[in-house]
């Protein structure tokens, strides 16, 4: 069977509170008691904090890790990246891979379950001048 995976943008962290007390540290100087009691606070349905700074994150993907007596474990490659750093490593063209990339029909699928409003906003970030005609060209005539 087929598995397909599907993100909603989350990342696993392995110490969300190390986590929180580094960034509120470094962002609004807030020491460790300060987090802990907000961490501890339940009555409080939404604790959600806005960083005033942005900060850096480098993701890791890994389909080989370690295993026991200096062996490599391979792991599922679900997203297909080995696939395609072996593409590039050997001379295809990057555009010929990014076409065959899985993410272009799974973000094609979601564009097009998305209500019309939804969608005509995705154009307009992407192309103010296909919002800009779209307010006047009947729907037809406009390029997606």
């Amino acid at each position: 069977a087929e598995e397909r995976l599907f993100s909603h943008g989350c990342v696993r962290v392995r110490d969300p509170e190390r986590l929180a007390k580094l960034l509120l540290k470094e962002d609004r100087g807030w020491d460790e008691k300060k987090v802990e009691a907000l961490l501890e606070d339940w009555d409080t349905p939404n604790n959600k904090i806005e960083l005033d700074h942005p900060f850096p994150v480098h993701n890791v993907y890994f389909t080989f890790v370690p295993g026991p007596k200096n062996t490599l474990v391979r792991l599922d490659d679900m997203y297909e990246h080995d696939k395609r750093v072996i593409q590039a490593l050997s001379g295809v063209p990057f555009a010929k891979i990014a076409e065959e990339d899985p993410a272009r029909d799974q973000q094609a699928e979601l564009d097009e379950a998305a209500p019309p409003a939804v969608r005509r906003a995705m154009r307009c970030s992407s192309s103010p001048i296909a919002c800009a005609t779209s307010a006047s060209t009947p729907r037809a005539a406009v390029s997606a």
